[in-house]
């Protein structure tokens, strides 16, 4: 293929990708804020994450039902329970363990919601919100 054909496909294939993009070059910031930068486990048991609305005991899970997944010399656990409720409720509960245990021995446990109405801040359609 001569030389010019070739950067003529460069340079159409490059204004393509332009028009495509639409020339916007900068992306929008994003508007979700955590609530938590850093979450505290207690020295053993599990608790409910600081500003959760629910209190006491989080509930025994077999060990069979977490997921593990290894770090360093410890492995971390998740388990997710949902969702259930108007506001499809998950209850979530996330430990650690030294790798020859196998259930976690500490960690927090918090209630998140998976209904996209929740999400108010964002205004225009929100492309995870269910259209049924």
């Amino acid at each position: 293929m001569p030389l010019r054909s070739v950067s003529l496909i460069m340079i159409l294939t490059g204004l393509w990708m332009i028009l495509a993009v639409g020339g916007d070059s900068s992306p929008l910031p994003c508007l979700m804020r955590p609530d938590h930068f850093q979450i505290s486990l207690p020295r053993k048991g599990f608790t409910w994450l600081d500003g959760d609305e629910l209190s006491g005991g989080c509930g025994n899970v077999p060990a069979e039902k977490w997921i593990r997944k290894s770090s360093g010399s410890f492995d971390l656990f998740v388990y997710a329970n949902g969702p259930s409720g108007s506001g499809r409720y998950w209850k979530v509960m996330i430990g650690v363990a030294r790798r020859q245990h196998s259930k976690p021995i500490r960690g927090v446990c918090l209630r998140t919601s998976s209904y996209s109405g929740a999400v108010s801040r964002f205004g225009k359609t929100r492309p995870w919100r269910s259209t049924a």
